[in-house]
């Protein structure tokens, strides 16, 4: 399956490429920009090889419709399959409707939801090629008349309102996306709902009580999201519902604890030996693989609360601290660590939460950009292979700083064994030193497991882990120990 992403955003298109290797395993997908097909009357060279083309007419500039515009669309998609991403409000309605009946491609409107992308995909993909449309011409009158003026042609008058143009959003990747399931805090009462998850930033629906919505699917008509919320947008007094339907809350999923193993550590040891000279990045990942929670203390208005059986942190330790952390030995004597009960951890991360409700971060997350900030100057040198698996997406919109190469290593790697050698030959062109970087950060987060080479011995099981933290001498221990 081949497939061309025109007009899509770099970070939406990596959206779409995660979608489409979920449907499609092994699919080839190409990209255009705006810049490269500025003209849509001229196919690139690109088009006549690929089975399927998702055009964003958002991000090819086409925001209102006009019969050239619509003409360009009609020659495009003849003889075709197409999946058309159209613009909100009453710039998709004048699109939607310009079209014949039979020869609609299936069209989405922004916002688009990964759930609509996929089965606009799959819908496109199962239907046939858009049949030819002739051309519209303009009509010539029977009897020419001087006298008589001809109205020009002109776009529908919904089209004319101004159009609230809203950067396209999205944070969250569909289901091969690492997503983060952490419990609903417990001091947070009543939770709200769990957000969907959209590849922009979508309202939810309105729907009367005694109606509840049936699910949209794609058609030819288009796929409608929010035409309550575009009704009560166009109405200057509008009058809401006294009640609303709303869609059941879905059974809490298990939280899966932190995927960081010895065995995980051990691999990247003897493939990598600079690691464990980053005496803080070890105490850390020390603190996340135990089996209760601990607290970090740094001095003494610094601290961090870890509890790896629920996948989360809570710190207030500030990035430029981290980073003099990481770099000098000696801010080590400051460490101190304790063993918590899940009350005890409770209790102590509310307070280093700041202003937010919520302070809490995904504790795979945390350990990929400390070990990414760590060693991203300076990228340790490798001294044998490592076989490994990506067991599941990270989400790069969460993780500052990260390089665009990882998405694409990410996309080789997610659900399939590979080795850093054959990384770096497939990736010859490329920065190497990066690909041996997304090893080491996919290993020691605990989103990727070490597997054994091919025709080789399984690897065998480490011993288990001790069930007390590490002890790490604070400050003063360590003076009276310089003195006695």
């Amino acid at each position: 399956m081949k497939l061309l992403l025109a007009g899509a955003s770099c970070r939406n298109a990596a959206a779409l490429e995660v979608i489409i290797q979920s449907i499609w395993q092994g699919a080839q997908v190409e990209r255009l920009d705006r810049d490269d097909w500025p003209d849509l009357t001229t196919a690139p060279p690109q088009l006549a090889a690929c089975e399927l083309l998702v055009l964003d007419l958002l991000g090819m500039g086409r925001i209102r419709w006009t019969l050239q515009t619509q003409a360009e669309l009609e020659a495009l998609v003849s003889g075709r399959r197409v999946a058309l991403m159209l613009p909100s409000g009453t710039a998709g309605d004048a699109f939607e409707q310009a079209w014949e009946p039979g020869t609609a491609p299936v069209m989405l409107r922004h916002p688009v939801s990964a759930k609509d992308m996929r089965e606009a995909l799959l819908l496109a993909a199962k239907r046939p090629p858009v049949m030819s449309v002739a051309p519209r011409t303009k009509p010539a009158p029977a009897v020419p008349a001087p006298e008589r003026a001809v109205a020009p042609v002109s776009a529908p008058a919904s089209v004319i309102e101004p159009l609230a143009l809203t950067e396209v959003l999205f944070e969250h990747l569909p289901e091969m996306v690492h997503e983060v399931t952490m419990p609903p805090w417990h001091q947070r009462v009543p939770e709200p709902e769990p957000a969907s998850l959209w590849l922009d930033l979508l309202l939810p629906d309105l729907a009367p009580h005694d109606d509840p919505p049936a699910p949209r699917k794609p058609t030819d008509a288009g796929l409608h999201r929010g035409s309550e919320l575009d009704l009560l947008a166009s109405d200057p007094t509008p009058t809401l519902p006294q009640t609303f339907w709303h869609e059941p809350e879905p059974a809490a999923r298990p939280v899966p604890p932190c995927g960081l193993t010895r065995r995980g550590r051990r691999r990247i040891a003897t493939a990598y030996p600079a690691v464990a000279k980053a005496a803080f990045v070890n105490v850390i990942l020390d603190v996340a693989m135990q089996a209760a929670p601990c607290r970090l203390d740094v001095g003494q208005h610094t601290a961090a609360v870890f509890c790896p059986q629920e996948n989360w942190v809570a710190t207030n330790i500030s990035t430029p601290f981290r980073r003099r952390l990481t770099q000098h030995k000696l801010m080590l004597q400051l460490l101190a660590t304790s063993s918590l009960t899940m009350a005890q951890a409770i209790e102590q991360a509310t307070p280093l939460f700041g202003r937010r409700a919520d302070g809490r971060r995904p504790l795979d997350a945390f350990l990929w950009s400390l070990v990414f900030s760590t060693f991203e100057h300076s990228v340790p040198a490798p001294a044998a292979d490592v076989h490994f698996m990506l067991t599941s997406m990270p989400n790069f919109t969460r993780l500052p700083g990260a390089p665009e190469l990882f998405i694409r290593l990410s996309l080789a790697c997610l659900r399939r064994q590979r080795s850093v050698r054959e990384l770096t030959r497939q990736f010859a062109d490329e920065d190497l030193a990066l690909v041996h970087l997304f090893v080491i950060c996919a290993l020691l987060s605990g989103m990727a497991v070490p597997m054994a080479a091919p025709g080789a011995a399984p690897l065998p099981e480490p011993p288990p882990a001790p069930a007390e933290a590490p002890s790490v001498r604070g400050r003063l221990q360590s003076l009276l120990g310089r003195w006695f």
